[in-house]
């Protein structure tokens, strides 16, 4: 067998796998990736493409430049979810560990274990998902946000999938979850409080050496506001102890992420409030120092009182560089914008925005495609508190420009509520979205954004 006849070969075999997943979009991918590797064939492979496309009834959903897009219908994830909108405001809360297997952790609503969180697990893509499975027997969390191992730059092989909870009335509780074998750990009193409800911000995240640091920033309370940090027995109230001699946080109730950076140090991401300012400051693991002062990252970003919580971030695993997209006007109708910037590990750099002088939008995550470098964001966009939608863009260049603008929910015109993507993976973007759906109980949607192509090259 000749040269060219073997390469049409492994092409044509490796075409035959991806098209048994019938999703376009993957086969784009894969083209794509391929001929990059191949370039001196790449008009063969092209057609060879182009065949099974028209095969699989694919060719129609081309949407040129961007990629062949194919629109699913919503899938269930939970129609017995707490109605409250704080109650899940938390992120993230998606973890795809691979392309078949998610994790969605939110708080349920049913009458055997309201105000219990917990989480929904998919092992075919996203397209089935099981029953609500508590992981506290608490009854009265308020709030839950999660960090995956594989996140966090260097680790490739880690399984655990880090929670972190509020309790109403109470502390802030710790728990370590296994993906291997879904088990959990005990769950821990990581921040001792009494007053905590599901107003105050969480945010959690996993150093590059490992330690898993939690923030809270509480508005009740004086001294309560802080991060915290954990490296060995962290299933216990003693392995807890404050990140820093004093706090980057106040008294302020703003939302915040945390982010791993080079060197085991850690950036901290706040939406300021009274400010209306979007600011950092960096943590220092040598010398347990933050910042002395925050850095703005925009000082015009106008906040909403009702949609405060659309700040959200994803770290490339390769330079570490973190990428942020953020709310401006949300409430708005006419004036909202979600804009961008990149840091890179000393300076932040502001990006193309996603979308602005739009009507509301509500809430928004962020993910990044870690074959390419490509990175989404997902919002909600439409009138608040009656019709809303879900959309995305994309971007191919580091977010210096974005491609048109897909809706992706086909349920459509509803009041939606929270949307929560999977932060990083090389097999699959997934999103999440919630509304109001049977009276006092709200309905989590699923559906996939794109069906990424792994770029191990060829054998």
């Amino acid at each position: 067998m000749g040269k060219i006849e073997e390469e049409n070969r492994v092409f044509i075999k490796k075409i035959l796998e991806k098209s048994a997943l019938l999703t376009a979009t993957s086969l784009l991918s894969f083209l794509r990736i391929y001929v990059h590797i191949h370039r001196r064939n790449a008009l063969r492979y092209f057609f060879i493409l182009i065949f099974f496309l028209l095969i699989y009834g694919l060719l129609p959903a081309l949407d040129f430049p961007y990629g062949i897009q194919s629109v699913r219908a919503d899938v269930i994830i939970d129609s017995s979810v707490s109605n409250n909108l704080n109650d899940n405001k938390g992120q993230p809360a998606l973890v795809f560990i691979n392309d078949t297997v998610g994790y969605m952790f939110y708080r349920d609503y049913s009458p055997s274990d309201k105000g219990t969180c917990g989480y929904s697990k998919t092992t075919n893509s996203g397209g089935v998902w099981s029953a609500n499975v508590q992981i506290t027997a608490q009854t009265d969390c308020v709030g839950i946000a999660v960090w995956y191992d594989q996140w966090t730059p260097g680790d490739t092989n880690g399984n655990f999938i880090h929670v972190i909870f509020i309790e109403s009335g109470g502390s802030a509780y710790y728990i370590r979850f296994n993906t291997a074998n879904d088990s959990k750990s005990t769950e821990v009193q990581a921040l001792n409080a009494t007053s905590l409800s599901n107003v105050d911000k969480i945010a959690i995240t996993k150093a590059t050496n490992g330690i898993i640091y939690i923030g809270l920033d509480d508005a009740d309370t004086a001294g309560v506001s802080k991060v915290r940090k954990c490296s060995i027995n962290c299933d216990t109230t003693e392995g807890w102890s404050n990140a820093g001699i004093s706090t980057p946080l106040e008294q302020t109730n703003d939302p915040i992420r945390l982010m791993p950076l080079a060197n085991d140090n850690i950036l901290i991401i706040r939406d300021d409030i009274s400010l209306e300012d979007i600011q950092s400051k960096v943590y220092t693991a040598s010398s347990d120092t933050w910042d002395p002062a925050w850095t703005t990252v925009d000082a015009n970003a106008s906040d909403s009182t009702t949609y405060l919580d659309t700040i959200a971030a994803t770290v490339d695993r390769y330079t570490n560089n973190i990428y942020l997209a953020y709310g401006a006007n949300v409430g708005a109708a006419g004036t909202a914008a979600i804009r961008t910037a990149i840091y890179n590990g000393s300076s932040w750099t502001l990006k193309t925005d996603v979308i602005n002088a739009s009507n509301t939008i509500t809430n928004l995550d962020i993910a990044r495609d870690e074959n390419t470098g490509d990175i989404y964001v997902g919002y909600l966009r439409g009138t608040a508190g009656s019709s809303m939608n879900a959309y995305y863009k994309n971007s191919t260049n580091d977010m210096s420009s974005w491609s048109a603008e897909r809706q992706f929910n086909t349920n459509i015109n509803l009041d939606l509520y929270w949307m929560y993507l999977n932060r990083k993976s090389t097999e699959r973007i997934y999103a999440v979205h919630e509304y109001p759906r049977n009276g006092n109980k709200n309905t989590l949607y699923g559906n996939t954004l794109v069906d990424l192509i792994d770029k191990t090259p060829p054998l």
